[in-house]
């Protein structure tokens, strides 16, 4: 999921590891936009990797698990939302996939 459709030559560089693409549509003049929780919702995610601080507050407050991006905790965009219990920082991709296995996959 992006923000804006003025990348859609990134598809082919995963081939095989997307089965689809969704633009939120965000700064284009032209078209619906349509914000990441509303298109979470409409696609059936259940899980949201962001690096804005922004957007996760928005998927996390309509009930999805975040995490939000923060790399090697350098992006000062990342801050400030982290004490929603729905949103945990990750500061690198180890660290992603060790949340997504204590969400989804390990035992509670």
């Amino acid at each position: 999921m992006a923000s804006r459709a003025d990348r859609p030559e990134s598809a082919p560089l995963f081939p095989g590891i997307f089965s689809d693409l969704y633009f939120c549509n965000h700064f284009a003049l032209d078209g619906e936009s349509v914000t990441k929780a509303a298109m979470c919702s409409r696609v059936g995610a259940d899980l949201l990797i962001d690096d804005n601080a922004g957007y996760a507050l928005d998927c996390a407050k309509s009930g999805l698990d975040v995490i939000l991006f923060d790399y090697q905790s350098t992006y000062p965009w990342s801050k400030s939302c982290d004490d929603h219990e729905k949103i945990r920082t990750c500061t690198d991709w180890n660290g992603v996939l060790k949340r997504v296995d204590e969400l989804y996959f390990l035992p509670t």
